[in-house]
């Protein structure tokens, strides 16, 4: 449990330190994502596990639903990765609550 919530505050550093971009769009995915993760965090304290379960899977279709140039793949590839990796991991904890 301390590991989720440091991994998730660590989440919420990095998605912070990438503020506004160059990129209308990556902004327009980190806007959405972070109320998103605003609302996977209140669930989650209250241990409404199965809405959790439902808003990761949002974040999920999010994460893998962006349209991105060419140029901008090469400069947010590595922080879309990180994200999505995050996403699945609170996924599976979020499964391993659920059973």
């Amino acid at each position: 449990m301390k590991k989720l919530i440091i991994f998730v505050a660590v989440l919420l550093v990095s998605l912070t330190a990438l503020g506004q971009t160059d990129s209308p769009v990556f902004n327009d995915f980190i806007s959405k994502y972070q109320e998103l993760e605003s609302k996977y965090r209140e669930n989650y304290d209250s241990k409404n596990f199965k809405q959790t379960e439902l808003i990761l899977k949002e974040m999920l279709i999010l994460t893998e639903g962006i349209k991105l140039s060419e140029i901008e793949i090469s400069e947010f590839q590595s922080s879309l990765d990180g994200i999505k990796a995050s996403t699945y991991y609170n996924l599976a904890c979020t499964y391993s609550l659920l059973r």
